[in-house]
């Protein structure tokens, strides 16, 4: 550690940032990769679309209520 950091950061501070990096950074980094290909695709002219299974929310009745006078 460089010399006033722990002005900063507690040593517990830091074991908890250490594991969360241990316990989450494979995650991390698969999601950073998937952005990346989906960037990827946009860039290419894909058009980003909706989930298929919330399709029942898109093509359901949809009602609103009417304006208060």
């Amino acid at each position: 550690m460089q010399p006033g950091f722990d002005q900063i950061l507690s040593a517990e501070a830091l074991a908890f940032v250490a594991d969360l990096h241990r316990r989450f950074n494979a995650t991390r980094e698969s999601l950073l990769a998937a952005r990346t290909e989906r960037q990827a695709r946009i860039d290419a002219g894909e058009v980003p679309g909706f989930l298929a299974e919330t399709a029942h929310v898109r093509t359901g009745d949809w009602q609103v209520a009417p304006t208060p006078d």
